[in-house]
Order: C-alpha cells, then sequence, then structure tokens
C-alpha cells in the first residue's frame, strides 16, 4: 500500500479527531440550538439595500388579529401567552436578554453585583467570591463580587490595569471580561481574601452530605435613576419591594410565577437605589428570576392601608381595576380595553430607556407609534378583515387558511408576506389524574393509543407539526429523540383498558368499571376552530374501545377558570416551552396545588428529585441529561398525551420592514416593525 497515502490518511484521522474533541470540549451554548433571524426573510419587496441598511422611520399603527382576549393585564395573576406579550410592552424589568446574541444586559437596574457564600458552623454567614475549594477549605473574597456593567455608562475602560470608571464617578479595579454590549469585573483585593476550614463549614439542611457553600446565589442590583411611571410618579425600590413582596403573598393569583421566587431566602432593600436577593440553594435560573422581575407601581396600589393583612390585600389585588387599566414604565403605554373588541397600546415619546444611550436600543425604537389587538375569534371573518384593510397582521393563521386557494393568489401574496416559523412550543391533552377515570396510568396510555396522531397531523395540520413524546420542544437539548410516539393501536388500547379493570360488564357497549360508565368530558378552546374537528376525530376513535367522550366548548376565561379549578376530566391546550427552561412550574408535584400549572395533578418523587437536582445543576449538559430522565418517566405515566411541536403560520402586510422572526416565543417583536415610508398614512 502506498505509503504517502497512509500517511494523508493518518493526517486526515488525526485532524477529524481534534475537531471532535474541540467540538466535545467546546462550552455549550444556546445558539446552538436557536435559529438567527432573517430580517424580512418573507418580504420579496425588500431590496438588498433595505436589508442591510434599513430606513427605520418611527410612526404609525399596527392592527393585530387576537383569537380571544385574556383574562386580565395583569403581569403577576394571567400567565396567558397572550396577556404576557401585551404587559411585556407596558412594563419593563431590571435586566433584559438580547434576542440575538443571548447577553444579559443592563435595563432598569444600572449594574448588578452576583455573590457566593458559606454558612459556618456558628451560624455566621460569609459572602463574598468563592476563588477556590477543596476537601480542606475554602477560599473567598470577603464582601466582594463580580460585577457587570453596560458599555454605554463607562467612561474610562483600561483593560491592562484593569480599571472601570463609571458616569456616576465609581471606579473598580480588578479583572476584566469583555462581551459583545458590557464588561464583568472581578475584584482582586488581597487584604480581603480569606480561607475557611471545611470543618467550620456547616452542613447543608436540605442535605446533609453537603457542605452550606452555595454559589451564584445573591444579587445586587442598583437601580437607574430617571425611570418614571406612565403618571410621572419615580419607579423606587419600594416598588421592587412591594412587588416581590406581591408575588409571595399566597393569597395573590399568581401561583404560576411565585415556584419561580420559592428558593429566595431573603430580599432587602439595602439604600435609595440597591436591593438584595439572597437565595437559600442555588438555582441555574436564579439570575434571570429575579432579574426578570415585574415590577409594578406601590402608589397604585396603597398596600400599607391593610395593615399586613395578607388575605384581605391579595384578594384586593386580584380584583383591582388595575387588571384591566394597567399603569406601567414600559415602551408603551395602555390607552384603552373595549371588551370583545380591542385592546389599544400607544408608544411614550419619552420613553426613559431612550435617554440612556443603549447600543443594544437604536434611536427612535419601538418604531409604531400604536398598537392595536382587534378580537376576532372567526378565521374566515379574520381573513376578511385582513384582505379589507383592518387587520395588518394575523399570527393565528390555521392550516385551513393558509392552503386555501384565497390566500394563495398573486394578489394576496402581492400585499402579505406569508411567513411561518417553528417555535419552543407544543400541543397535549391533559388527563387529570384525580378524575375517576385517569387515575391509572394503564388507562392514560391507552388514551395515548387511541389518539389518531397521523391522521390530525395530515387532515387537520396538513404536514405543518412534528410529533412529540415529551415535555420539551422538539429542537430543545433536554429533549430524548430515543422515544417514539406511542402508535395509533385500538387493540393495544383495548388491552391496558381490559388490565386497569374496565370492560363493559353490562353489555351496553361502554366499558365500565365499580359501576360506572366510562363517560369523559373532553373540553376546547372554543376560539379556534380546528380544535373541534380535532376532537370530533378522537371522539370517533375513542368509540371504538367502549368509551363516550362528551366534546365541552369553551371560552378562553371559562376554560382556564375550569382548568384552574381543576373541575375537568381531560382538556387540549398547548404549552410554550422556551429553550433550557425549567419544568418544575408544571410538573412537579407542589404546583399540583394551590391553582398551579400542574393542573392534572401529576405527582411523582422520583421526578420531583430530577426537577430539584436540575435546577441546582449550572453546567447545562449535565441538566440537560437529568431532563432527559424526566422526559423517560412522563413517557412512561403519560399525565399528557404529548402531540405536536407545530410552525406557527403569519400573514402580515408587506409594508411593515425590520421584521425578524425568532425561534422564541412568541417568534416576533414588535418593537423592531415599522412602517416603509411610501405607505405612510
Amino acid at each position: 500500500m502506498n505509503h504517502n497515502f497512509l500517511k494523508t490518511l493518518m493526517l486526515i484521522l488525526l485532524c477529524v479527531a481534534q475537531c471532535v474533541q474541540a467540538q466535545a470540549e467546546k462550552e455549550p451554548s444556546l445558539k446552538d440550538f436557536i435559529k438567527p433571524p432573517t430580517i424580512d426573510e418573507f418580504n420579496d419587496q425588500v431590496s438588498p439595500e433595505d436589508r442591510v441598511q434599513p430606513s427605520l422611520q418611527p410612526g404609525g399603527r399596527l392592527i393585530l388579529r387576537m383569537v380571544g382576549e385574556p383574562n386580565s393585564l395583569n403581569p403577576l395573576t394571567d400567565n396567558s401567552s397572550t396577556s404576557q406579550e401585551i404587559v411585556g410592552m407596558l412594563f419593563d424589568s431590571l435586566i433584559i436578554r438580547h434576542t440575538e446574541t443571548f447577553e444579559y444586559l443592563p435595563w432598569m437596574a444600572k449594574y448588578w453585583e452576583t455573590r457566593d457564600w458559606i454558612q459556618l458552623t456558628d451560624g455566621t454567614r460569609i459572602e463574598g467570591v468563592i476563588t477556590g475549594q477543596d476537601n480542606d477549605s475554602v477560599t473567598i473574597i470577603e464582601n466582594e463580587g463580580i460585577l457587570l456593567f453596560g458599555k454605554q455608562d463607562i467612561v474610562q475602560y483600561d483593560t491592562e490595569k484593569g480599571i472601570i470608571q463609571l458616569n456616576d464617578g465609581r471606579t473598580f479595579t480588578g479583572s476584566l471580561k469583555e462581551y459583545i454590549y458590557s464588561v464583568e469585573y472581578t475584584p482582586h483585593k488581597k487584604d480581603n481574601l480569606k480561607t475557611v476550614p471545611a470543618k467550620q463549614i456547616a452542613v447543608m439542611e436540605s442535605d446533609p452530605a453537603k457542605k452550606a457553600i452555595v454559589r451564584n446565589s445573591i444579587y445586587y442590583f442598583t437601580l437607574r435613576s430617571g425611570i418614571t411611571w406612565h403618571d410621572g410618579q419615580p419607579v423606587t425600590v419600594q416598588d421592587i419591594a412591594f412587588s416581590y413582596d406581591t408575588v409571595k403573598n399566597r393569597y395573590v393569583d399568581a401561583a404560576p410565577l411565585r415556584n419561580y421566587f420559592n428558593d429566595i431566602d431573603k430580599f432587602d432593600v439595602i439604600d435609595e437605589d440597591t436591593v438584595k436577593f439572597t437565595y437559600k440553594k442555588s438555582y441555574f435560573k436564579s439570575f434571570s428570576v429575579c432579574g426578570g422581575i415585574t415590577i409594578l407601581p406601590k402608589h397604585i396600589y396603597n398596600p400599607d392601608q391593610f395593615g399586613g393583612d395578607e388575605e384581605t390585600f391579595g384578594n384586593y389585588f386580584n380584583t383591582h381595576s388595575a387588571n384591566r387599566q394597567p399603569l406601567g414604565n414600559g415602551a408603551f403605554k395602555f390607552i384603552r380595553w373595549i371588551k370583545g373588541r380591542e385592546i389599544v397600546l400607544e408608544r411614550i415619546d419619552s420613553y426613559w430607556a431612550q435617554q440612556c444611550g443603549f447600543p443594544y436600543l437604536p434611536k427612535g425604537k419601538p418604531y409604531l407609534q400604536q398598537i392595536v389587538w382587534t378580537i376576532i375569534s372567526n378565521n374566515n371573518a379574520a381573513l376578511k378583515e385582513l384582505q379589507n384593510g383592518n387587520v395588518d397582521a394575523d399570527f393565528n393563521v390555521e392550516p385551513e387558511i393558509w392552503f386555501s386557494d384565497q390566500t394563495n393568489t398573486a394578489d394576496f401574496t402581492g400585499q402579505f408576506a406569508r411567513a411561518h416559523i417553528t417555535i419552543p412550543m407544543y400541543t397535549y391533552i391533559g388527563w387529570n389524574m384525580d378524575s375517576v377515570y385517569f387515575k391509572d396510568k394503564r388507562v392514560r396510555q391507552a388514551m395515548t393509543h387511541l389518539i389518531p396522531r397521523e391522521k390530525i397531523a395530515g387532515t387537520i395540520h396538513r404536514g405543518l407539526v412534528t410529533p412529540v413524546t415529551g415535555p420539551f420542544s422538539i429542537n430543545d437539548p433536554a429533549y430524548d429523540h430515543s422515544l417514539k410516539p406511542y402508535e395509533w393501536s385500538v387493540r393495544k388500547a383495548k388491552k391496558l383498558l381490559r388490565e386497569a379493570g374496565w370492560l363493559d360488564h353490562d353489555g351496553d357497549g361502554i366499558i365500565d368499571k365499580d359501576g360506572i360508565p366510562f363517560r369523559f368530558d373532553y373540553l376546547i378552546h372554543g376560539g379556534r376552530e380546528y380544535h373541534q374537528k380535532i376532537a370530533d376525530i378522537i371522539k370517533e376513535s375513542v368509540e371504538q374501545a367502549g368509551i363516550v367522550m362528551n366534546i365541552r366548548k369553551l371560552d378562553w376565561t371559562v376554560l382556564t377558570e375550569t382548568i384552574s379549578d381543576r373541575k375537568f376530566d381531560a382538556v387540549r391546550m398547548a404549552w410554550g416551552t422556551g429553550i433550557d427552561g425549567d419544568p418544575y412550574q408544571i410538573w412537579h408535584s407542589s404546583q399540583a396545588e394551590n391553582r398551579g400549572s400542574n393542573y392534572v395533578g401529576f405527582r411523582n418523587e422520583q421526578a420531583d428529585k430530577i426537577i430539584e437536582t436540575a435546577r441546582e445543576t449550572f453546567d447545562p449538559i449535565k441538566r440537560w441529561e437529568l431532563l432527559r430522565q424526566l422526559h423517560v418517566i412522563l413517557y412512561d405515566e403519560q399525565p399528557y398525551t404529548f402531540l405536536f411541536n407545530f410552525k406557527m403560520l403569519f400573514f402580515y402586510n408587506k409594508k411593515f420592514r425590520n421584521v425578524k422572526l425568532y425561534s422564541v416565543r412568541p417568534g416576533y417583536d414588535l418593537y423592531d416593525w415599522y412602517i416603509h415610508k411610501p405607505y405612510e398614512e
């Protein structure tokens, strides 16, 4: 054999091995799982020049179709995607995450500081930056933290000397790490360096095998000056304190949100512009949770009038007029909500963030002057309003309309962009595990075998879906691709039902157990027409196993209340999951109580332990491995019949430009949009 060939082959194999090793050693990033956006990808009227240098222009109105209106516009009590999209424009948070770089950035907080803590056996707690740890001791820079500043607030930046000076006069010296829009500072103060012997460190109460050493668990946020509410009142640290207390109040209808704050040990107001969150244990989302807290205006609720009576205040807050007429501090202000008709927001011309020089907030952004959500539940009516010019965009297009002749003509496509994107979201049928019908997992497995997913995917969704088998989006790194969807099989379903004791004892054609016939209610949202068609297909299928399914169509408000009160047997719903999320809200046993999101009543000790461990696991690879174990458990238990990840289908008028579709929910950012000049009214 040719020795040169062998030599060349060996070099190639060596290069491949090195590439594989480099890839394996590469620190995982969400960028590996999220598609970057393309500007105006679906608008053929945009020139190459406009794509490179868009002529961003302020003004104009965008009218969006909304299928069903939210229960409220209270960011704490309404967790629906519709409500969260609107309130996200009304309320700002301490930090933001850049939609393309995924970098956490200062917003209402001018900067923040992250610390670790160590608990000693005598009860003393030392906080600072842990620089070293072994079996004998832990080294910590006491009373110092790692700080992050936005570059726009830095007036002096010397990487060689490690000096940062801010525009408020503060100077910091240490190690500097530069990001795209920000700079991280780590202190070098040897005078504060302390070595703590391992024998002096207490054990964790939750796990006696561990020492009480908790990293990334203390956060200081310094509030930026000059931020006001839309009524002109200043935003203060007291508003942050009020918002935190309100989230934690068990009488406030905020159970889905409150679980993320369960591990906060203490909240403190340090001074007139600084607050402190201290976690009692590590949580990989701790920073994004406390930094992303929705800040509410204390002065319109006046909680002091209740003298600390949490229950009375909670009831007052849950029914406050601000639920329908919110007062925010964001880029848009609330104008009106006409029930059953429309919700209107308007841009704040003197938006505080535009005065801060953020490089990640271009001048004039957001550009639209007004955004209107118009409520149209009927698909054909929505299409007619779009064609008549009374609606500019529809983000709730169903396959039947997408493939119809009306929306594929030259006239239609000349005026409207036909856009689509897959976002982290899955549909499912939830089986109430406290219901007499669905207590036994064999019954739930049987029901999954009775759902003809291939037929639904083909006839209703027209192939625009991907089957899923668990609680994550198909592109989520925690998704276990080795698990295959349950096949449609009436034979297997009947076998499982017999094993669970469901037989036709009286010969009436309906299976029964303990004298109870298998007649269950199946809830659907009346605002989406294809839900009825899917329900009809399922009804026909389950009847083959001797089961009677009663379809109940409810409007959104009644549906969500019925689910929260757990007065249902089965329901068809969807979850927007995000990427690399925390499943605690939906699947932990504690969330099966007090109107939490675990409304099917799933309780599993092994799953709880996995979820809790994953929360404390900062290494994403290890965390994803844990969550795949959760996927396996849910695949076996079938508290949901997991259905599909599907494409979101959009129509929008081509006069709107700078449209970017993101692989994160809701799939778009209206702050980017503007009206192309020739179309200005």
